[in-house]
């Protein structure tokens, strides 16, 4: 399971748009992690290890048999205690790594939207500058307004060419 999350985690690239992937991704994983977090919670893996350690060792035959050097016992409590030991080691790289990959994420977005934003400041100062000249000199507004609309007509022109030379390629 972590590795599936693993895996889909690195096909995420870092960019500003990517943000709202990562940010589901994290919420799945802590949805599919919540489950086995719970259950540690209530049963703790640890302490029944010990619970089984202790009631294993009681017993005289399994503490007498000797298997590969190891009491045969220490396989029923150690491996599920090492299994859950390696799962949250695992998820907490997991989380590591994301978090990262978020937070760079939110940067670049906030980089962008901060850089948007100055463009539109720019934009709304020349709107403001051009409105109070007009207001000043309200005679300039006819030689203004055949400025722009000398150049809608050329890059209309422009548009409409390659719009036909288009067409007459594909036709």
């Amino acid at each position: 399971m972590i590795s599936e999350f693993r895996n889909r985690e690195n096909t995420i690239k870092t960019t500003q748009h990517s943000h709202k992937k990562l940010l589901k991704l994290k919420y799945e994983i802590e949805r599919a992690y919540y489950t086995y977090s719970k259950i540690d919670h209530e049963f703790s893996v640890e302490k029944e290890a010990k619970n089984i350690n202790k009631l294993l060792e009681e017993n005289h035959f399994v503490k007498k048999s000797v298997m590969y050097g190891h009491h045969p016992y220490e396989g029923f409590s150690y491996g599920p205690q090492n299994l859950w030991k390696l799962i949250k080691i695992n998820y907490d790289e997991l989380m590591i790594d994301l978090n990262n990959k978020i937070d760079i994420s939110s940067s670049l977005t906030h980089y962008y939207d901060v850089k948007r934003n100055s463009r539109v400041s720019w934009i709304q100062l020349g709107i403001a500058i051009s409105t109070f000249v007009l207001l000043i000199f309200p005679e300039k507004a006819t030689a203004i307004s055949e400025f722009f609309l000398y150049w809608y007509e050329i890059a209309k022109y422009i548009v409409n060419t390659i719009y036909s030379v288009v067409q007459n390629i594909f036709t």
